[in-house]
């Protein structure tokens, strides 16, 4: 299932059930502290992952999407749509605007005080970031009704918080929750998908949390020598992305 909202680092392609099967994981709680796009998370519900899910972003417009996707996905399908009509009224003559315009559009929605405008503003906005060039190209949503229903209802079970990772490491670990920990990239935050500045971000503070977790653990980052050293006791294994030939990721694992 490709999540609604687009997010570098594809994982999409990552299987969550496959390690469960393969280490044979006795877990019943799954929990995501950066969830971001959540695609792993909605591939496991996709393969009939049955225990306790938890879906976490510090970011509060992300936590905003999930959380009225799952509460009030009609409001938020509506809302998309009337901001894709004007949108489509400033199209030029060859049916296309320019990034920023867009971005002058959403930058107002997002000023509203209501939180459906800031979920359709976030849904367009990560929809923006994955475009090539400096056009908007509209059209490639004219036919979401059936993918915000069924999302809705993947995740009408889950868990949303909008909390710090700490507090959920601490919430949730115990030795039958399996983490899938991926923070911003080390030292880059690429075409804004951050909007906390991940240059500051401390993988030394993440490093030391992550190795005090009780339950299993995935966490995924971007290769480099300090990210290796910092989990050079965990297993790992390095992915191949296509999505941005500068950086390639390494998966760590306690188990």
């Amino acid at each position: 299932m490709k999540s609604l909202l687009s997010y570098i680092g594809k994982k999409d392609k990552l299987d969550i059930s496959k390690y469960i099967e393969e280490y044979k994981l006795d877990i019943d709680a799954y929990c995501e502290p950066f969830s971001g796009g959540f695609s792993a998370g909605l591939n496991l519900l996709e393969r009939g992952f049955k225990g306790r899910v938890v879906l976490n972003d510090l970011d509060f417009e992300v936590y905003n999407f999930w959380n009225t996707l799952k509460n009030n996905w009609e409001g938020l399908y509506e809302q998309v749509c009337k901001t894709l009509k004007i949108i489509e009224l400033q199209l030029d003559a060859n049916d296309q605007i320019e990034l920023d315009v867009v971005n002058t559009l959403l930058c107002r929605l997002r000023a509203s005080s209501n939180n459906v405008d800031k979920a359709a503003c976030e849904y367009i906005y990560r929809k923006m970031l994955t475009t090539k060039g400096i056009v908007f190209n509209i059209k490639k949503y004219k036919d979401i009704y059936t993918d915000f229903f069924i999302q809705s209802e993947a995740i009408k079970d889950v868990e949303i918080y909008n909390l710090g990772y700490k507090d959920i490491l601490q919430k949730y670990d115990n030795d039958k929750t399996l983490f899938l920990i991926d923070p911003p990239y080390y030292m880059t935050n690429i075409g804004g998908y951050y909007r906390c500045n991940s240059d500051i971000f401390s993988h030394r503070e993440l490093s030391d949390a992550v190795k005090q977790i009780t339950g299993k653990f995935i966490l995924t980052c971007n290769s480099n020598d300090y990210i290796q050293e910092l989990y050079k006791n965990f297993n790992s294994e390095y992915i191949q992305n296509n999505w941005a030939q500068n950086y390639s990721e390494i998966y760590f694992r306690n188990f």
